[in-house]
């Protein structure tokens, strides 16, 4: 449908301008209310999250403005059932209790019990904070049944809590810690701004041994991102969030579990572990090139909406057939082929000097660990220093903990999540900054009161670029 200018007028208001609806929400002074079964121009009087005219065209389209200006609200409910529904199906999907969610969410049991309950109304700021924790979309809510959560990703991490003996069993605050990273992740790909760098076909061959199947995909890898065979990668941080543009959730879970690789709908996110051996960044770099692999290549059959790895699978010799799957193996001896391309492992230790030179060289040249040089050195040139000594090799430089700091120091709001920091509370700055979403929605976003929002935007901002 085309609308004249009257309409537009109506609309957006007459100091909007612009030929188009795009144009006119983005310099419209308008704000609206959200409710959980309507949305309606704003008052005084409105207790629910305000959104711009942006927000509210890009998540409900121009007939729902169209009737807000005509009617002063519109009605976006479904069902008498909706969002309760959809709540209390995805909480028990993931195997959680209304405590555990409650507590995760900031809101009391009995909000939660409300929210799951037909017929009841909940304030919307409650519903949100639900759905972040359930994967969901909270804009969907209430309007469409599931509210486009992934039904997939509900089966696997409940099977991680139900792992039988042997494995690692999950923790409810684990399969919460990988639900909202989910959510993240589709978050921030709707606020990333677009990039010429394009996910290739997965590769589905697996064929003994499998390792040199990794090694072949990280060469592929380093070309398809520009890297020369020689070329150290100073950061995978900003190889993967500013060059793929790839979310990387930072997260505190089980001491055990290294990285994830999450899938969320069609767009694809790492999680990496703050704590354990991920404390030492030349660990974290190889737990990062590790869920590249799967993030790059895994076909969905293979990746199943979630990969988790343990650290007691990712480290010994990449090169090993033995003790993991093939899709593991294959991802072991991709990161450190990525990391260290085998010609230049060959080049530096072919120069002179001891074995202890030599690991100096390969850790400090490429930023990998000391056990994982080792096993590299031999696999690529057959030199074996596996000589029973402590070799002392320094530890990572502050230049190598710079590279990779994922920007979570010396934020400047201190309510806001390691998970939601770094360039994911860039580009919430940015959108709001622009006025693509309302202080409101940037304060929900980023968990902080809306006023922290107007104070540290432009230092969230200058944060993100360095």
């Amino acid at each position: 449908m085309t609308y004249n200018t009257a309409q537009l007028d109506a609309i957006f208001g007459t100091e909007s301008s612009g030929s188009t609806p795009e144009a006119r929400a983005a310099s419209s002074q308008r704000q609206f209310v959200r409710s959980q079964i309507r949305i309606a121009e704003d008052s005084p009087r409105a207790t629910g999250p305000r959104l711009t005219a942006s927000e509210v065209l890009e998540s409900f389209g121009l007939p729902i403005l169209e009737k807000i200006a005509e009617d002063g609200s519109a009605v976006l409910a479904v069902s008498r059932d909706e969002p309760s529904q959809t709540l209390r199906a995805r909480r028990e999907a993931l195997g959680l209790t209304p405590k555990k969610l409650a507590s995760a969410a900031g809101v009391s049991v009995a909000d939660v019990t409300l929210a799951e309950t037909p017929g009841e109304m909940s304030p919307f700021r409650v519903l949100s904070k639900l759905s972040q924790w359930l994967a969901l979309d909270e804009v969907k809510l209430g309007q469409v049944a599931g509210a486009k959560g992934d039904a997939e990703l509900g089966v696997r991490l409940k099977s991680l809590v139900n792992a039988g003996q042997g494995r690692l069993a999950f923790s409810e605050a684990d399969v919460l810690a990988l639900s909202e990273a989910a959510w993240l992740i589709g978050k921030q790909a709707a606020l990333e701004t677009p990039t010429s760098f394009r996910l290739p076909p997965p590769d589905d061959t697996f064929v003994h041994p499998n390792y040199k199947l990794g090694y072949a995909l990280a060469k592929r890898a380093r070309n398809l991102l520009g890297l020369s065979p020689f070329e150290p990668v100073q950061s995978m941080r900003m190889l993967l969030e500013e060059q793929m543009r790839v979310a990387v959730i930072q997260r505190v879970m089980n001491d055990r579990i290294a990285g994830a690789t999450v899938a969320s709908g069609k767009h694809r996110g790492i999680v990496i572990n703050e704590a354990g051996q991920n404390k030492n960044v030349w660990v974290r770099r190889m737990t990062l090139a590790h869920e590249l692999c799967h993030l790059m290549w895994d076909a969905d059959h293979k990746l199943e909406t979630l990969v988790v790895d343990h650290y007691d699978a990712m480290k010994g010799n990449p090169n090993s057939e033995t003790g993991s799957d093939a899709v593991e193996i294959r991802a072991n001896a991709f990161a450190v082929a990525f990391l260290a391309p085998v010609e230049a492992v060959q080049k530096l230790a072919n120069q002179p000097g001891s074995d202890e030179d030599i690991l100096r060289r390969i850790t400090a040249t490429f930023g990998i660990s000391v056990t994982a040089a080792k096993y590299h050195i031999k696999n690529s040139t057959g030199k074996d220093i596996f000589d029973g000594k402590n070799h002392v090799v320094d530890q990572p430089s502050d230049d190598w903990k710079a590279s990779e700091n994922l920007t979570v120091d010396f934020f400047p709001i201190r309510s806001t999540p390691s998970s939601r920091r770094g360039r994911f509370a860039y580009l919430v700055a940015l959108a709001y900054r622009d006025k693509r979403i309302s202080c409101d929605s940037a304060a929900s976003l980023l968990v902080c009161a809306p006023g922290e929002i107007d104070g540290h935007a432009n230092s969230l901002i200058d944060l993100g670029k360095s």
